[in-house]
C-alpha cells in the first residue's frame, strides 16, 4: 500500500473520529449545560485491554473473544456504552489487545477526564480493583482451567 493512501485513511478515520467526539459531546451539553469544552480538555481517551502472551497461548480464539466481549461489557458499564466509539481487537500481533476509544463524560454529562480517570493513584487503584471485580465475576466462568491462585 503506497504511502499516500495510508495517509488518506489515516485522514479519513480522523475526520470519523472527530465528528463522533463533537457530535457526542454536543448531544451531551444539550443534556447538560454545565459539559463545558475548554481550549485544554480532554475530548477522547484510547485505552489497551490485554493480558500477557502466557494467557492467551493454550486459549481457543473463541474464550480470547469471550475475553474482550467482557471486557468490552465492563468498560460500557464504566464509562458508559454512549461514549464509546471504537473497539478494535488485534490478533495479529503476539499480545491479543483491545484498542477503546471513548469520548470521557460523567454520569451527569459533564466532559472530565480528570474525574472519570482520575489520577495516577485512582488509576492504579482502578485497574486493581475492576481486575479483581472482573476475574471473579468472570474470568472464572470463561476460563475453568485457568488456576485460582493466581485469580486473586
Amino acid at each position: 500500500m503506497s504511502t499516500l493512501i495510508c495517509r488518506q485513511k489515516i485522514k479519513i478515520v480522523g475526520v470519523l473520529v472527530l465528528f463522533f467526539v463533537q457530535t457526542r459531546i454536543e448531544k451531551a451539553q444539550k443534556e447538560n449545560p454545565k459539559c463545558k469544552v475548554r481550549k485544554d480538555s480532554v475530548k477522547f481517551i484510547d485505552t489497551i485491554v490485554t493480558a500477557s502472551p502466557e494467557f492467551f497461548e493454550r486459549r481457543p480464539a473463541e474464550e480470547t473473544e469471550k475475553y474482550f466481549k467482557r471486557a468490552l461489557e465492563f468498560l460500557q458499564e464504566e464509562v458508559g456504552a454512549d461514549n464509546i466509539f471504537s473497539a478494535v481487537i488485534h490478533m495479529d500481533e503476539r499480545n491479543p489487545h483491545m484498542h477503546l476509544c471513548f469520548v470521557p463524560l460523567t454520569k451527569d454529562k459533564r466532559l472530565s477526564a480528570k474525574e472519570v480517570m482520575g489520577d495516577r493513584n485512582k488509576l492504579i487503584e482502578c485497574r486493581t480493583s475492576s481486575m479483581n471485580i472482573w476475574q471473579r465475576k468472570t474470568a472464572l466462568k470463561l476460563f475453568p482451567l485457568f488456576p485460582e491462585d493466581l485469580m486473586m
